[in-house]
């Protein structure tokens, strides 16, 4: 017993005399620079590998009113650092992730890991929460513009406001109907679409199975972006409806991209029967080469960016 007491406390006097201490993969000289070395043996199978777990905290709880409180045990440390398991966007902080305590507030340690789509929003955030990835999610007006001011980088393509707001009984301009127009916005290359607002027409309309796709072709190659859209019952005519993507998970083509809508349901993006209506490159099957187009205006508006931030 006394021989381990004795070996234990040697051990010990080395460390503190080294200053150092290297855990895990033991070969080689510990790091100069560190204090505490975590190694892995790099060359070793990644099943050995092992990963550093910073301790647990939740930033909602009620002791925490703003980020300027440390609210841990111990008193406020600079350099502290935690991972933050609540999933809220409460109390000034940004979701889960890894926190420092610096310039005496907890500071998120990297953005990529705050889903900004879900920080912008408020009524909806339930639902958003309860979606499945890569599912639209119905959300209100404000929290549509809201995107703009949370999501970096955010825009909004395809049918400008000023048209996505005119009565389709005063009769819809042709020139920025979606499906196939040229003065229309296209998206941006390499882009993620985050949000999606259509506009019905002159008869009352419902959501069902209805899809966004894009192309970097007007009239082929459309592909579904995110799944169809949720059924919001009867949508009365004239009225614009909001939607935004839960964690998008694809880019669009390295291209400036049209967009088209796969309508499942007659009418729900409008359909202004006035004369003069212009040729819309809609798909007229669940398909993504459109040969015929349809003598209908519809309005569709998206907002996309081309930073990743969930």
């Amino acid at each position: 017993m006394l021989k381990t007491l004795f070996s234990i406390a040697f051990a010990f006097t080395v460390c503190i005399c080294c200053a150092q201490v290297r855990i895990g993969y033991n070969s080689g000289a510990v790091n100069q620079a560190a204090v505490l070395e975590l190694s892995n043996n790099a060359a070793a199978a990644p099943t050995t590998w092992q990963s550093f777990v910073p301790p647990k905290v939740d930033f909602t709880n009620a002791a925490f009113t703003s980020n300027y409180i440390w609210g841990i045990a111990g008193l406020p440390t600079a350099g502290a650092i935690v991972y933050n398991t609540g999933d809220g966007y409460t109390n000034g902080f940004s979701g889960t992730g890894m926190y420092c305590w610096q310039r005496n507030c907890w500071a998120p340690l990297s953005i990529l890991v705050t889903d900004r789509i879900k920080l912008s929003l408020s009524t909806s955030l339930a639902a958003y929460d309860a979606a499945v990835a890569n599912t639209w999610v119905s959300v209100t007006a404000a929290e549509y513009a809201n995107l703009l001011t949370v999501v970096n980088g955010s825009a909004k393509y395809a049918t400008p406001e000023i048209y996505m707001n005119t009565s389709a009984s005063n009769g819809w301009t042709t020139n920025y109907t979606v499906g196939g127009s040229n003065n229309a916005a296209k998206l941006p290359a390499s882009s993620y679409i985050i949000a999606w607002s259509v506009r019905t027409g002159i008869a009352a309309s419902n959501s069902l199975g209805s899809k966004l796709k894009v192309s970097a072709s007007q009239n082929t190659g459309y592909i579904d972006y995110g799944g169809a859209l949720p059924t919001m019952g009867s949508i009365a005519a004239n009225t614009r409806v909001y939607f935004v993507l839960k964690t998008p998970a694809a880019i669009t083509p390295a291209a400036p991209s049209y967009t088209a809508v796969y309508n499942a349901v007659t009418h729900f993006l409008g359909n202004n029967a006035t004369p003069g209506s212009g040729p819309e490159y809609y798909i007229l099957g669940d398909g993504g080469n459109p040969a015929t187009a349809i003598n209908s205006d519809s309005y569709s508006q998206v907002i996309s960016t081309q930073i990743r931030q969930w």
